[in-house]
């Protein structure tokens, strides 16, 4: 399951853990918001998370996406859907930007490039894992 909240954004993997990208994406947001990446063009991701999760982790993408671009997606092409090993999907916006994402079955781990018309963004590493109470639960 996804998570999106004012304060935190987590993709759900098993027994109540999370992979949080609230930070990540902060700075990410940061980024933007100083004009240091100039108008975002171009998100690359290659995530893992468990193969239950797997189209969850991908909306959660575009959803990014989404926000980072300042438009909703215009077209959105998905390979691998319910083989349950990955989903990969190509996604267009009206304005010209464009993400391509795959999410695989694995340890959660991020591979994310976001390209700007003056700069790029990297991150590559395993995802922050953090276990929600039962009161974040209740209210997701």
């Amino acid at each position: 399951m996804c998570y999106l909240s004012s304060d935190r954004i987590t993709l759900g993997v098993p027994d109540m853990v999370v992979a949080d990208l609230s930070a990540l994406s902060e700075t990410i947001q940061e980024a933007i918001g100083e004009e240091r990446l100039g108008q975002p063009q171009f998100l690359r991701c290659i995530a893992q998370v468990p193969a239950a999760r797997l189209g969850d982790a991908v909306d959660e993408w575009i959803a990014l996406g989404e926000t980072w671009f300042g438009s909703p997606v215009a077209t959105r092409h998905r390979l691998g859907d319910g083989s349950g090993v990955y989903i990969t999907e190509m996604a267009k916006w009206e304005t010209g930007q464009a993400a391509l994402v795959t999410v695989s079955d694995g340890a959660p781990s991020i591979d994310l490039m976001l390209i700007g018309s003056r700069g790029t963004l990297y991150h590559e590493g395993a995802a922050v894992l953090r276990t929600l109470s039962r009161a974040e639960l209740g209210s997701a």
